[in-house]
Order: C-alpha cells, then sequence, then structure tokens
C-alpha cells in the first residue's frame, strides 16, 4: 500500500511552484518588486506568505499521518474530535484571503504616493512635469507590484489550502464511517 501520497502531492506542487518563482527570480523579475516598493508592504505579504506555508507543510505532514494511520487500524471518531481538528487549522484557510488584502493595501499606499507628492503648480514647468511623472510612476509600481505579489501567492496558498482540506475531508469521513462499525 502506497503511503504518504499527501505529503508526495505536495512536495510535487510545491516544487513546481518554487521553480516558477526560481525562474522568475533568475530573470529579474521579482527583486525589483521588493526594492521599489516605498510601502515594504511587499516584505509583509512575504513573511505572511511564508508563514502560512511553515503552517500548511506542518498540517499537511500530520494529516498524512494520521491518513496513514488510520487505513492501517480504523478508529472511530466523534463529532467533536473532527470539529476540534478542523477548528485548529481555521486560520490556514484564511491566509489566502489575508495575502489578496494586503495586496490591496499596497495598491491603495501605492496610489497616494502616487498622487500625494505631485505639485500641481510644478506640472506647469518641464522639469516639476518630469517630477510628477517619475512620483506618479514609482507609485503606480508599488501599487501594481503589491497587488501581483499577493494575489499570487495566495492562489499559491490556495492550492496547498485545496490539498489540506481534501485530506482532512476524506480523513473525518472515514473515522466517522467508522463509528457504527465499533458500536454494532
Amino acid at each position: 500500500m502506497l503511503t504518504n501520497l499527501l505529503i508526495y502531492r505536495f512536495v510535487l506542487v510545491n516544487a513546481l511552484f518554487f521553480a516558477l518563482a526560481g525562474s522568475l527570480w533568475w530573470n529579474g523579475y521579482v527583486a525589483p518588486v521588493f526594492q521599489t516598493d516605498l510601502s515594504y508592504v511587499t516584505f509583509a505579504i512575504a513573511a505572511l506568505f511564508v508563514l502560512g506555508w511553515l503552517g500548511m507543510a506542518r498540517e499537511i505532514f500530520i494529516a498524512s499521518r494520521q491518513l496513514n494511520f488510520a487505513k492501517s487500524v480504523p478508529q472511530p471518531a466523534r463529532e467533536a474530535e473532527r470539529d476540534k481538528d478542523l477548528a485548529k487549522v481555521e486560520w490556514l484557510a484564511s491566509v489566502s484571503e489575508w495575502l489578496v488584502g494586503l495586496g490591496l493595501v499596497g495598491t491603495v499606499i501605492g496610489f497616494i504616493i502616487a498622487l500625494s507628492s505631485v505639485d500641481q503648480s510644478a506640472l506647469l514647468q518641464t522639469s516639476g512635469a518630469q517630477s510628477a511623472v517619475a512620483t506618479l510612476m514609482s507609485g503606480m509600481r508599488t501599487a501594481l507590484n503589491t497587488t501581483v505579489l499577493g494575489a499570487s501567492l495566495a492562489l499559491w496558498h490556495e492550492v496547498n489550502q485545496r490539498m489540506l482540506k481534501t485530506a482532512l475531508v476524506v480523513y473525518w469521513a472515514d473515522r466517522m464511517a467508522a463509528v457504527p462499525q465499533a458500536q454494532g
């Protein structure tokens, strides 16, 4: 019997995402996202993603161990056990929303940066217009980079979340199905 299939799927899917991220880094697309962010929201997004990813990896390994054990030794379960176990991983389901939310906060901050430092009276002069365009571009870069980073990492996290959720649903369905057999 094959064991640890959940871990294998997790490793394979995340290896593909890390390869994509590495390719983007190698081609010079990632560093500017962090270097040009005047709000530093991209660092908060990255830190939240790492925290969520580590939490997800931990729960994937725990769920895989539980699945393997439940297949070898069927154990009945009560709804309270299931609810308690699912409540422990509930925060992971919210990480994707938080990543997108931080991306949107970065978007708003970027627009604020773009619009707040433009001196309208300076627009009448060529040098003032050039300075205003540079400020606008800097703010827009922050806005777009935080949006793209937050949404991209949210998608990655969501794929992992779906794997974990599916595994836990299967695990608890098997354990709940064992209840009548244990009572009979």
